[in-house]
């Protein structure tokens, strides 16, 4: 138990310091947000793991209005319950 404990939080850790790298498109930083969370908290459903998901995607992003418009659409969003696709949110 301890050992799954310290996994999970090593994973969280990652997650909550994920930046874009220089070349990292859009897909491929949604990709790696949605595999930091599962592995982050394994135990969750897909529903509740879209939130951190989404939210640290966002935070990724340089354009601070972009982050902004994002975060609006996301409430909506999530008050309908769609599936999370982030990359859907910035064409």
């Amino acid at each position: 138990r301890k050992r799954f404990v310290e996994r999970s939080e090593k994973f969280r850790a990652k997650l909550k310091s994920k930046s874009r790298g220089t070349n990292e498109s859009l897909a491929e930083i949604a990709q790696s947000c949605k595999e930091l969370t599962r592995q982050s908290y394994p135990i969750a459903g897909t529903t509740l793991l879209s939130i951190p998901s989404l939210d640290q995607f966002i935070d990724t992003l340089p354009d601070p209005e972009m982050r902004l418009r994002l975060r609006g659409r996301k409430a909506q969003r999530h008050k309908r319950d769609h599936p999370y696709n982030p990359v859907k949110y910035c064409t």
